[in-house]
């Protein structure tokens, strides 16, 4: 976060150190909040402009109030004026985001004093409370609060904030915690009642409320709806020109589709709020020892709770003062495997931050399996955040206010429809001036000219385009996947590249134990596989490490944790046991475990015990974890350190370590195992010196121990799923945790890397303090002498997340670069894995990423399509959710949202071409001076088009191999353009045709409406709807394309029915209707049957040449021969990550280039590259 002002030392302590608020003027200011820019405008009430602005919604019948309603901005700048921020009594807040897309929310700023909020809740004793006590609080940076008169705050997407009185701005309110010192933590003991009281009013109450509207308020919110208000304009309209039937079943499904729709609707709001809504009794420390019991919607940042043993669901984030807990985190990260928290250190110089400090911190909605300290005292935390301040509450936030997607095929429709109601609106405008330069007036002429508005465009578009979607969902629930968000089905049907995590997406979730290389004096021994005797052959010191430096805990007579660590400790052959479970007596010391290893065999060796005295989890950004431990008989403690070679060689003493160790490291990790290093040192210090030490203290100076080694199996099902995704274009990409020459294995193995591929490993190194680091491409050992040398000409980057972050600081415009051309990214954090997604993003790509929840959630919610391969509540981070933890369920996502996007796109062209044909009829006959009948609108958009509309999406996905290219995604193109082109010029031809033959006809008269029957029956209008009928049917069946995405369309069995039963029913309209028929329909056959039957061919020709036009015209000639010309000759419009690929190629200079026939390392110094040298067009585009 930026930080665009100096922090105050007095300044409220809603803010992280880095405040990221800007003032603009007096009249707004700026706020970054998380990847999000909100800019503040205040406004105050004018009298003046609300009460012309009524006036004005009055004379326009309500239709300004409407417009009102959907532009709320608008209303804001009609009724209220620009003001200081001091002034507002409400605000406009712009949120920007992404590509400097923006949205608006419209705030009212709440001011509350003591005297105002007891109207609300009545203060515990309020009547006790003098004068100098009737105030509210606000919270200071250094973590105490501040009394004050009033405060004035506002609330957007469940984030309030603050206004700061001295430096005239808003700051959002955070709780506690952000840049205080962690002694100051330690200080709270309880809060009193009136205390609570005063921090809930600025607080609010600590829960999740997930809004669930009323019935009526979902059913003003959608029937107030664009789509909804031109129905009801359509049927209006109908009405007045008298075409009741049609009205009344346009009427009956309206009201059907709005109860489904309010109804789909509150069953959400209520699932989710079932799901997320949840209180309790916690126990609360009030101050002099004393706890009390109160529901846990009354807790407030301050408050210190009390953990019971036997665990409970934590309802707010709070961080733990003494011993140690054992949770399940697996709401937010997806992890089931249960974790330790530890208490957090009590330092005057150390200040909390939230990630350093996440293995001391207690997250809202996860679970506590247990709690200890020792002798069985009180273990205790102290209440952070509270309500939407928690992770939990960030993440129902996210759900309750998704981001809109940015998606072209959604744009372009917008688009689409725009030109529509332009063509509708000219033809409305035509139809008026015409009849009245025939002399006809009045109110009515203007009705009926309006009809053609609602024919040109189809008010039930909007919901046809989601039918896909809806029964692609259904679909891929039958194959064990679940989607929250149905709007992603289309984006994800147009993802051309794949992001994996490697352990438990690729690879195995668990792993196996391989053997030992133990290290001593110095020199690595020989190695020791699983299948030895490892107390034989191992020393004593990393067998210790082993059976310590863990986690471990029971839970239900059942040793539970993290699976390596798990593995690790069963290799060990020893026992472990807790202080609950056995007598500690022994130990002269506050011991919390301790681990056994007693003798098998009749060697004479005694058993062997070793005490845990302090536990210091793993944790991702150190890429460690640590123990101190005691054995009985010494009169001094061990400690061990366990990690990522990479992080343990910088804490070893340089004499231990072997000279060999990164050639050591590099054979294994070449070979795709997972390498685990260990180190000790010993440590003579009392017990209470220890229990204060921090890791940092005890992690240096150590003696390297060996490494440990474990294999991390490939799934059966990762080559050919990656295999079936490299055939479909889809380029894929491991993010990984792990280290980076494991990653460059396993991508070899499941083919991630190509064979043929050279792999150059890009790192930074540091040089003299001050200057800029170096950038190294050194190429790695390839598999190219299987191929033939004409094969070897491309390659691939590999990078950790170290040189990832050296390069975004010194290098940044060399990112595009890196994301064009790299496979794998490893040790990356999961920060750094959102950060390449969006990288992805920026250059272009429709970004897919798959993981299994741990670690991943930041990626798999910033991506275009997230899958989680996980069953846990982490689910609502993704989109997607596969029950099955393989990655073959990504090729079938793509299957079935290919299909679902290739449907919407063809129910699009299908509702468009629908309205242009029906245009045309209607302008043709309004020359003529008639229409279409109420009858014949009603079989015609009710018995066709919505009935096919209703079934067209049921052709499920292609069964084959998945195509090599996505499906198009642009309605604005040649292809989708032509394609309805050439469908309105086949609807010309055939109708003008059926009509001039018509009027040919010896038997023929001209209209005439003062006959009895019919107001528009007449010839013109059956040759006409005759031939039209047969158009809006094989339009369907053109625009249902099989092959490569959908299944023919013969294959949905409902579809196939329903044309033949269409095409049945208007080929005996056209022929032989009955007399009932044709005055029930309002239709004049000509007297000749035989010239029906000639209509009835001319229909039957038009089905024929909209086949043709739209297999041979448009996908043979138009797709392929034409569109290929046209990039010849104008140049083929690339993405920016196509336009980089391409410099990247082309550029012999680049570095990594020069490695195709050459095996030196090159190292990058600062005159040789700039922060400008590859700054590039493409990315400055707007």
């Amino acid at each position: 976060m930026v930080d665009l002002e100096a922090a105050n030392e007095d300044n409220f302590g809603t803010k992280e150190c880095n405040t990221g608020k800007e003032t603009l003027d007096q009249f707004s200011q700026r706020i970054l909040l998380d990847d999000d820019k909100l800019v503040i405008t205040g406004y105050r009430l004018s009298k003046p402009k609300l009460i012309l602005t009524w006036l004005l919604i009055v004379m326009t019948c309500g239709i300004i109030g409407l417009v009102f309603h959907w532009q709320r901005k608008w209303y804001l700048v009609f009724t209220k004026v620009l003001c200081p921020l001091s002034e507002a009594d409400t605000v406009l807040v712009k949120e920007t985001f992404k590509k400097n897309e923006h949205r608006y929310f419209i705030k009212k700023v709440i001011e509350e004093t003591f005297e105002s909020a007891c109207c609300h809740t009545r203060c515990p004793g309020h009547d006790e409370i003098g004068t100098s006590r009737r105030n509210l609080q606000v919270p200071l940076k250094s973590g105490e609060f501040l009394d004050a008169e009033k405060i004035r705050f506002f609330t957007v997407k469940k984030t309030r904030f603050l206004w700061n009185k001295e430096e005239e701005n808003f700051v959002q309110v955070k709780g506690l915690g952000s840049c205080i010192p962690t002694s100051q933590l330690h200080s709270q003991n309880g809060l009193s009642a009136e205390t609570q009281w005063k921090r809930r009013i600025l607080f609010d109450e600590n829960f999740i409320k997930v809004p669930v509207s009323s019935y009526y308020k979902l059913f003003a919110l959608e029937f107030f709806r664009p789509f909804y208000m031109f129905q009801v304009f359509s049927v209006a309209v109908w009405m007045v020109v008298e075409y009741y039937y049609f009205a009344i079943a346009i009427v009956i499904m309206a009201t059907w589709g709005l109860i489904a729709s309010i109804w789909q609707t509150k069953s959400a709001q209520k699932r989710l709020a079932e799901t997320i809504q949840a209180t309790d009794v916690v126990e609360v420390e009030i101050g002099e020892g004393k706890t009390a019991m109160i529901e846990s919607k009354y807790l407030v940042p301050g408050d210190t709770i009390i953990i019971p043993f036997a665990g409970c669901t934590l309802h707010c984030d709070a961080i733990l003062l003494n011993g140690t807990a054992i949770v399940n985190e697996s709401m937010l990260t997806g992890e089931s495997v249960p974790l330790m928290k530890t208490a957090l250190p009590n330092r005057t110089d150390l200040l909390y931050n939230e990630k350093e400090h996440s293995r001391h911190t207690l997250y809202c909605g996860t679970r506590v399996v247990q709690a200890r300290y020792f002798e069985g005292a009180k273990v205790k935390a102290v209440v952070l955040r509270t309500g939407y301040m928690t992770q939990k509450g960030k993440l129902v936030s996210s759900i309750l206010y998704p981001l809109p997607v940015d998606f072209e095929f959604e744009r372009d429709s917008l688009r689409f429809i725009g030109v529509l109601a332009l063509i509708a609106l000219s033809g409305v405008i035509t139809n008026i001036a015409r009849k009245y330069l025939n002399g006809e007036e009045g109110i009515f002429v203007i009705f009926l000219s309006l009809d053609l508005l609602t024919i040109g465009v189809p008010p039930a578009l909007p919901a046809a385009m989601t039918i896909g979607s809806f029964y692609a969902a259904k679909r891929l629930v039958k194959k064990s996947i679940f989607c929250i968000n149905p709007r992603v089905i289309n984006i994800a049907g147009s993802l051309n590249l794949a992001c994996f995590d490697k352990t438990g997406t690729l690879t195995e979730d668990g792993m196996d134990f391989w053997g030992l290389v133990p290290s001593l004096n110095g020199s690595f021994l020989e190695e020791v596989e699983k299948t030895s005797s490892l107390v034989r052959k191992v020393p004593v010191r990393m067998l210790e490490g082993m059976a310590t430096c863990h986690s471990l805990t029971y839970i239900d007579d059942e040793l539970v944790g993290d699976p390596l660590e798990l593995k690790v400790f069963e290799a060990s052959g020893w026992t472990y046991e807790e202080s609950e479970r056995s007598d500690f007596s022994k130990f002269d010391m506050m011991i919390n475990a301790m681990a056994r290893w007693t003798p098998t065999d009749k060697t004479g060796n005694e058993e062997h015990t070793v005490g845990i005295v302090k536990i210091f989890p793993f944790a991702s950004s150190l890429q460690r974890s640590s123990v101190v431990t005691k054995v009985m008989t010494n009169d001094f403690f061990d400690f061990y350190c366990k990690g990522s070679p990479e992080a343990i060689i910088k804490l070893c003493e340089p004499p231990s370590v072997p000279n060999d160790f990164y050639t050591t490291l590099e054979n294994y990790t070449k070979q795709g195992f997972r390498v685990i290093a260990l180190a000790h040192r010993e440590v003579k210090a009392s017990i209470l010196k220890i229990e204060k030490l921090q890791r940092e203290e005890l992690e240096e100076n150590l003696t390297f121990l060996g490494l440990i080694i474990l294999e991390n199996r490939l799934k059966e099902e990762t080559v050919p799923a990656l295999e079936i995704l490299s055939e479909a274009g889809i380029r894929s990409v491991m993010i990984t945790g792990d280290n980076l020459d494991t990653a460059i294995c396993v991508g070899r193995n499941c083919n991630l890397i190509k064979g043929y591929e050279e792999v150059i490993h890009v790192s930074a190194e540091k040089t003299t303090e001050g200057n800029i680091p170096e950038i190294i491409y050194k190429k790695l050992d390839s598999e190219k002498d299987k191929y033939n040398k004409q094969d070897v000409c491309s390659y691939c980057l590999a990078l950790d997340g170290q040189a990832f972050d050296i390069i975004r600081l010194y290098y940044p415009s060399l990112i595009p670069r890196i994301l064009a051309k790299a496979s794998i990214f490893a040790r990356m954090t999961p920060d750094q894995k959102q950060q390449i997604v969006t990288g992805f993003q920026d250059l272009g790509y429709c970004v897919g990423m798959c993981g299994d929840g741990a670690n991943d959630c930041g990626a798999l919610k910033a991506a275009h399509a997230g899958i989680a391969l996980t069953e846990t509540e982490a689910s609502v981070a993704s989109p997607f959710t596969s029950k099955e933890a393989s990655i073959a369920c990504v090729a079938e996502l793509l299957r079935e949202c290919r299909c679902a996007l290739v449907t919407s796109f063809g129910m699009f062209k299908y509702m468009a071409s629908y309205s242009l044909t029906q245009f045309i009829c209607c302008m043709m006959l309004y020359q003529l001076g008639t229409n279409l009948t109420d009858l014949e609108f009603l079989y015609i958009d009710l018995f066709i088009i919505t009935a096919i509309s209703s079934v067209f999406a049921l052709t499920g996905s292609f069964e084959g191999k998945l195509h090599e290219k996505p499906p198009p995604t642009s309605l604005i193109s040649v292809g989708p353009l032509m394609s309805i082109l050439s469908q309105v010029i086949v609807t010309l031809a055939t109708t003008y045709t059926s009509l001039e033959l018509t009027k040919s006809q010896p038997w023929y008269y001209p209209y005439n409406n003062t006959e009895d029957f019919g107001a528009d029956s007449s010839y013109e209008n059956f040759s006409i709807f005759s031939t039209s009928q047969f158009i809006y049917i094989i339009l369907a069946i053109s625009f249902s394309k099989g092959f490569p995405y959908r299944k023919p369309f013969y294959t949905n069995l409902p579809f196939l029915l329903l044309t033949i039963l269409q095409l049945s029913v208007s080929a005996y309209l056209t022929v032989y209707p009955a007399v009932f028929v044709q005055n029930f329909m309002e239709l004049k056959p000509p007297p000749e049957v035989w010239f029906r039957g000639i209509l009835l061919v001319i229909g039957l020709c038009a089905m024929v040449l909209s086949l043709l036009a739209e297999i041979y015209f448009v996908d043979s000639f138009i797709c392929t021969v034409f569109t290929s010309w046209l990039d010849k000759l104008c140049g083929k419009k690339l993405k920016n990550y196509e336009k980089i690929i391409e410099e990247v190629d082309s550029d012999i200079n680049w570095n990594p280039n020069k490695f195709l026939n050459s095996n030196k390392m090159i190292k990058v110094r600062k005159e040789r590259y700039n922060r400008n040298e590859f700054e590039l067009n493409s990315l400055n585009e707007p």
